[in-house]
């Protein structure tokens, strides 16, 4: 089974390197935080929790 996964970074945590991947207008609110999402994995980044759906064919993945 083939899983979709989307990757988020909390907003201010964005930078010159990620800026390039981050997908306007697609983010999320956990925690009271707000996460912006990239087309890509980020490089150098760890995982802070992973999220998935009901059905499990989508993961959210949450980096610091």
């Amino acid at each position: 089974m083939i899983m979709n996964q989307l990757f988020f970074i909390k907003s201010h945590k964005v930078n010159h390197k990620t800026i390039d991947s981050v997908m306007e207008g697609c983010h999320i609110e956990l925690d009271g935080y707000r996460y912006e999402q990239l087309n890509k994995r980020p490089f150098g980044r760890s995982i802070e929790r992973r999220l998935r759906s009901m059905d499990e064919e989508t993961q959210l993945v949450v980096y610091k």
